[in-house]
């Protein structure tokens, strides 16, 4: 199915947990008129999202035209988190190149939702411990006592 107005979002698959990158929407318009949209992101509790350079995010877009709208993602979880972002045609009494802001009967809003993965940071150590066992026919038990580093990741 055709969509004139739509939403795509361009994020990483996976960052480190403390990393910081750019997260960027991009609106399309196919439609044959001007149209003002409005792009917002989805507020979470995952993640903080901070604008870049005081950017506007409702901008005129005309016929064929395109915008991309960024921000600073920081990621405050670990694992699979959802990351939203709805761009909306609303009405504007601002004239876009000269013409009147249309707002189109079907398609005014694009929601779309892409997962992130957030993993630790560092590197996985494993420790192996061995010793030998002489079965006497008797239960035995050997204690082993385990140092954890204090910045261990489950």
């Amino acid at each position: 199915v055709f969509q004139p107005f739509f939403l795509e979002l361009t994020l990483p698959y996976s960052v480190i947990w403390g990393e910081h990158f750019e997260l960027k929407a991009t609106v399309f318009n196919y439609l044959s008129k001007c149209i003002m949209v409005s792009v917002t992101p989805a507020l979470s509790s995952d993640y903080t999202l901070t604008p870049l350079n005081d950017v506007q995010y409702s901008s005129c877009l005309c016929a064929n035209g395109r915008k991309t709208f960024s921000w600073t993602m920081a990621p405050s979880v670990l694992g699979v988190l959802n990351v939203s972002v709805s761009a909306a045609a609303v009405h504007s009494h601002t004239a876009c190149d000269h013409e009147i802001v249309n707002v189109p009967e079907r398609g005014r809003v694009d929601t779309v939702t892409r997962s992130l993965l957030v993993t630790a940071e560092g590197t996985e150590k494993t420790d192996t411990y061995n010793w030998l066992l002489c079965p006497t026919g008797e239960a035995l038990t050997e204690e082993v006592e385990l140092q954890l580093p204090q910045n261990v990741v489950d």
